[in-house]
């Protein structure tokens, strides 16, 4: 099989999203977005003019919500790391905030869609091992890899769970294809020679 170059994904933490009429987007963004509108208005009232409409769009309990998907996003993120990644580590707790601060930043990762390279996860100090070194798992994750890659983009569904005992759970989006915002392709990191 080719080899593949796995990559973490920069939704875990970010997945505290927000329904905006733009459809769904990270809480960080739609938090910087409010900061802006008040420091432009704080510094130049005549700009309130061009922010109302668009804050008037917004749902009352926008800003409440996305500061509160993205607590608690870290938080789980972080408890996660330290009860499963790093539980026997005497500095696990420290270790793990630090993973799920550098996976939530906004700033540094930019969309949901981009990958996080290996290399960078392993220096964060996430404990990864190789499916290259493990031909059958490796063609298990790109199988997997592939088929939830081609629901996603060719159906309206969103989230997919499956755990080992064989139940799941399927979360659609509700608006039509027509209605939902295109997502822009993020290009593959390059794979290795």
């Amino acid at each position: 099989s080719p080899t593949h170059t796995p990559t973490l994904r920069a939704d875990q933490p970010q997945e505290s999203t927000s329904l905006t009429p733009q459809g769904q987007v990270p809480a960080r963004l739609i938090i910087q977005r409010f900061e802006q509108a008040r420091d432009e208005c704080s510094q130049d009232p005549r700009r309130l003019g061009v922010w109302l409409p668009i804050l008037q769009s917004y749902a009352p309990a926008l800003l409440a919500t996305a500061e509160s998907a993205e607590r608690l996003a870290k938080q789980l993120v972080a408890e996660w790391l330290e009860q499963y990644m790093f539980g026997s580590a005497q500095d696990a707790r420290a270790r793990a905030k630090h993973v799920a601060e550098y996976f939530a930043d906004f700033d540094e990762h930019r969309s949901h869609d981009m990958g996080i390279a290996r290399d960078s996860a392993l220096a964060q100090g996430v404990a990864i091992g190789d499916p290259e070194d493990d031909n059958e798992l490796q063609d298990a994750v790109l199988s997997v890899h592939h088929t939830v890659m081609h629901t996603f983009n060719r159906t309206q569904v969103v989230k997919i769970i499956k755990n080992h005992l064989g139940q799941g759970f399927i979360k659609h989006d509700r608006r039509s294809r027509s209605e939902q915002a295109p997502q822009p392709q993020q290009p593959s990191p390059p794979t290795p020679s």
